[in-house]
């Protein structure tokens, strides 16, 4: 818990639970997945975070090789 309320001051965004997906993620997310050969959901993520700031927060260390994004966390 206290973890998350780290992250949530350092981070105020990251409390966002739901975001619209717009086409350009799913474009992303698609193209991410086919030439990355990363899973659904971890392309989903890193489309969202290259739309919006580059930045992943996450201590999955997959989104590290994925470039154009920054890892913390």
């Amino acid at each position: 818990m206290l973890q998350h309320a780290l992250l949530a001051k350092d981070y105020p965004d990251s409390t966002e639970k739901v975001r619209p997906v717009s086409s350009t993620v799913l474009y992303l997310s698609a193209k991410i997945e086919g030439e990355e050969g990363t899973d659904y959901f971890d392309a989903g993520v890193a489309a969202e975070a290259e739309s919006f700031d580059g930045i992943v927060v996450s201590s999955d260390r997959v989104f590290d090789k994925l470039k154009g994004l920054k890892r913390i966390w």
